[in-house]
């Protein structure tokens, strides 16, 4: 078969075009927005959440002893301040 019959015969094998409108409507655009995009100024807030959260774990885990009265002494030192804070208001 040759001419429009053949035509339109590789027309309807290729999925009557969807493949390419699926492609040019959907996924270029989606990609073209995802490179745009790529650093996304709405994540620096979460971004920046997370590394105070790091740099506060590094701060507090040179706290940790392991020893029950060093935690004691800092949970009294913390009641004493809380007091004085409270009497002097």
């Amino acid at each position: 078969a040759s001419g429009p019959a053949a035509a339109l015969r590789a027309f309807w094998q290729a999925g009557w075009g969807f493949d390419t409108l699926y492609d040019r409507i959907l996924v270029r655009p989606y990609l073209w927005l995802a490179r745009l995009w790529r650093a996304d100024p709405l994540d620096a807030p979460y971004d920046g959440a997370a590394a105070l959260s790091r740099l506060l774990y590094r701060g507090l885990s040179a706290t940790q002893s392991g020893q029950l009265r060093h935690y004691a002494a800092a949970i009294a030192a913390g009641a004493v301040v809380v007091v004085f804070i409270a009497v002097a208001a």
